[in-house]
């Protein structure tokens, strides 16, 4: 649907190491602490997208990921992610929301419709929230209802025309 939309489809929104990043500096050096890591994240984020996750490298090889959000924005639809050579800090990779196409931002913004989070922060982001799952918990109440009435008005009768016959 979004391909027929804006003429162009989904492209992942991720960041990963390939022959276009640059590579891991020093791989003798020690791995570096999470205090280091986290220091040099927040110099090689935008100052408006400071960091809101960071996953830890799963073999001495691998980049710490780190995730900022821009600030401003609904939770989740505008980000930056990069990734971090995990012995020096240097930024091996980085990929922005905001350099994306038209098609892949909005499927950004899905994520953001999905769980309500588009009312913003206080009483109104709350607001929507509750209505959000509200909303979500029609479907079940619905096909809840839809049975009860199919069981009232036609297995009901048709159950107790069958005992009374055996």
């Amino acid at each position: 649907m979004i391909e027929l939309l804006t003429g162009a489809g989904y492209r992942d929104t991720g960041v990963s190491l390939d022959s276009s990043s640059r590579k891991m500096q020093r791989t003798d050096a020690p791995v570096m602490t999470i205090d280091e890591a986290v220091a040099a994240a927040k110099r090689a984020l935008p100052q408006d997208a400071p960091a809101g996750y960071m996953s830890l490298p799963a073999s001495p090889t691998s980049p710490f990921r780190v995730t900022g959000y821009y600030k401003g924005a609904a939770p989740y639809s505008q980000l930056v992610r990069i990734l971090l050579d995990p012995h020096t800090g240097a930024l091996l990779a980085s990929s922005s929301t905001r350099d994306q196409d038209c098609g892949s931002r909005m499927e950004q913004y899905f994520v953001a419709v999905h769980f309500g989070l588009f009312g913003g922060d206080g009483v109104s982001g709350l607001l929507v929230k509750i209505v959000w799952v509200l909303l979500g918990l029609v479907p079940a109440l619905l096909a809840f209802t839809g049975l009860t009435m199919y069981w009232t008005r036609k297995l009901r009768p048709l159950w107790r025309r069958m005992s009374l016959k055996g």
